[in-house]
Order: structure tokens, then sequence, then C-alpha cells
């Protein structure tokens, strides 16, 4: 079962990876993953916005939500989440809230199947504490 609490902890185990990943040099792993980690997030507030126990076994092919089970731009997810008239309150107030997201939406599944060395340490840090920065601001709402 994937629950929102199911969900959020894998989002998390992502973002260890992520973390691991980049300790040890590996800056495209550790971006893509960052990227998930933060996805996942985002579904697991869609989950609970939705009533649903379990978001993935819900997934119908073409359904009206197969485009939330199958989404990964986090434009989207932000909105779909409920929390697009939060972030839009809350990042005139918070700079750091602001950076973060300008930093999060480059970020796109595609990301798996850049050449190597595409992304630097500088990148791959910069996305890692980005999506920390809103999965903090996510647990706040």
């Amino acid at each position: 079962m994937n629950n929102p609490a199911e969900i959020r902890n894998i989002a998390l185990l992502r973002l260890d990876e992520a973390q691991c990943l980049f300790a040890n040099g590996k800056f495209d792993g550790a971006y893509y993953l960052a990227g998930y980690a933060l996805e996942l997030t985002f579904k697991a507030k869609i989950c609970e916005c939705l009533n649903v126990d379990d978001f993935f076994k819900r997934h119908v092919p073409n359904s009206a939500l197969s485009s939330v089970y199958l989404s990964h731009n986090l434009d989207r997810l932000l909105l779909l989440s409920g929390l697009y008239t939060h972030y839009e309150n809350d990042k005139l107030t918070n700079s750091q809230l602001m950076n973060a997201w300008s930093c999060v939406v480059k970020w796109n599944e595609k990301t798996r199947y850049q050449l190597p060395n595409t992304y630097s340490n500088c990148d791959a840090q910069d996305l890692i504490t980005s999506v920390n920065t809103l999965i903090q601001w996510i647990r706040t709402h």
C-alpha cells in the first residue's frame, strides 16, 4: 500500500540516496533522485487532498486522474497538491522558498537521460538544498 505516510518515507529515502550519491561524487544521479524526492512528496500531499489511501494502486490508465499519477511536472504537482495559493502567498515573505522553487522547476524526469557529467557539484548541491527546503515547507501545510 502506498498511503501518504509511506510515499513521504519513500521520498525521504530517495533524498537520502541523493545525498549519498552526492557525497560520492555522483552528481548526475544525486540531481536526478533529489527531484524525484520532491515529486513523491507532492504526490503524498495530493493523496491526502484526494483522500486516497493507496495512491499508486488507484491509477487506472486513461482515467481522468491518470495524468496526476503519471505527471513529473513540478508546477502541475504543486497546483494539484492544493499548495499553490500557499506558495504564492508565502513566497512574498520567504525569499528562500522562492529561490528553492526557482531551482527545482529546472528539474524534470528526463534528467535520467542526460550525458554523464551534465550536472556539477554545485547543481546537485543546489537542488538537494532546494528540495530539502521545499519538503520542509510542504510539511508545514
